[in-house]
């Protein structure tokens, strides 16, 4: 697909990303607070930029249809006080992928 058919779908896909990224920290923060996991700063998340989209596919030779296509369009980030917290957090994580 061209770039700027992607580049077209983006916005409509990046405002279903927030959505589900609000709704993903606000259930992880729950199971984390449930298992008495404390973080280190409070939850990260983002969706990609469409400039950041649009470098790498120049970059790379990445053929996708959709931007939804990206396994990197959106991210969340949590950082743990304790090492010891690593795998009740992967556990999780695993348990709800």
């Amino acid at each position: 697909m061209s770039s700027e058919t992607l580049q077209d779908e983006y916005p409509k896909c990046a405002e279903r990303a927030v959505r589900l990224l609000t709704a993903v920290e606000k259930e992880f923060t729950g199971l984390l607070a449930a298992q008495q996991i404390s973080l280190g700063v409070p939850i990260e998340s983002r969706v990609k930029e469409w400039t950041s989209i649009k470098s790498k596919l120049e970059r790379k030779t990445l053929n996708i249809e959709r931007v939804e296509d990206l396994d990197d369009l959106a991210g969340i980030r949590a950082i743990l006080l304790f090492r010891s917290d690593l795998m009740p957090v992967e556990h999780i994580i695993r348990q709800y992928i």
